[in-house]
C-alpha cells in the first residue's frame, strides 16, 4: 500500500514537535504543559495544506505549533490537533488527508500519529539521545517512506526540526 509522501512529510512535522516535547523535563503545571514547535523541511512544506485546530501555523516564521496534553511523565508525549496534507498520490487517494494526535515515544525514538482512513502508524524516527537539548531532528521511517512513495527512497531523510517549550 502506498501513502502519499506529502502526508508522511506533514506528519513528520507533527511528530518532530511531539518528540521534542517528550525529551523535555516534566516541569509544567497540569493546566499548561507546554508547546512543541516544528520547523518543517522543504519536502514537508511541499505537501502541507493547513494545521488542524487547536494547532497553529505561524506563516511569518514558517513553523507549526501544538500544545502538549496529558502527563508526559506517565508515557508518550501527547499532542492534540494535527495537519492536513495533500494525499492525492497516496493509497487513500485523499486530497485532504488528515494526520492527528501525535504521540512521541522517546525510549524507542519513534513518533506515531493517527492517519485518517488508515489508523495509527509510526511516521518518524529520531535519536533519543539528541533530545537532551529540547530540539530533535525528525526523519522519515522506512514504513512512512514505503507508504508515501512505495519504496525506501525517503527513509532517513529529514522531515523537520522540533523544539519544545515547557510552561
Amino acid at each position: 500500500m502506498r501513502t502519499p509522501l506529502r502526508t508522511i512529510l506533514a506528519a513528520s512535522v507533527a511528530v518532530t514537535l511531539t518528540a521534542a516535547a517528550f525529551a523535555a523535563p516534566v516541569a509544567a503545571g497540569s493546566d499548561k504543559k507546554g508547546t512543541t514547535t516544528i520547523a518543517p523541511s522543504g519536502t514537508t512544506l511541499s505537501v502541507f495544506q493547513k494545521v488542524l485546530k487547536p494547532g497553529k501555523f505561524n506563516a511569518a516564521e514558517t513553523t507549526v505549533s501544538f500544545r502538549i496534553v496529558g502527563d508526559p511523565s506517565k508515557g508518550p508525549i501527547k499532542h492534540v490537533g494535527g495537519l492536513q496534507v495533500d494525499g492525492s498520490a497516496g493509497i487513500l487517494e485523499d486530497e485532504d488527508l488528515k494526520l492527528r494526535n501525535f504521540r512521541i515515544k522517546v525510549p524507542q525514538g519513534l513518533v506515531y500519529g493517527k492517519v485518517e482512513g488508515f489508523g495509527k502508524a509510526p511516521l518518524f524516527s529520531f535519536d533519543p539521545t539528541d533530545a537532551d537539548d529540547l530540539e530533535v531532528t525528525l526523519l522519515f521511517t522506512e514504513t512512512a517512506s514505503a507508504a508515501i512513495v512505495g519504496d525506501d527512497s525517503i527513509a532517513g531523510l529529514e522531515a523537520g526540526v522540533a523544539t519544545i517549550d515547557l510552561k
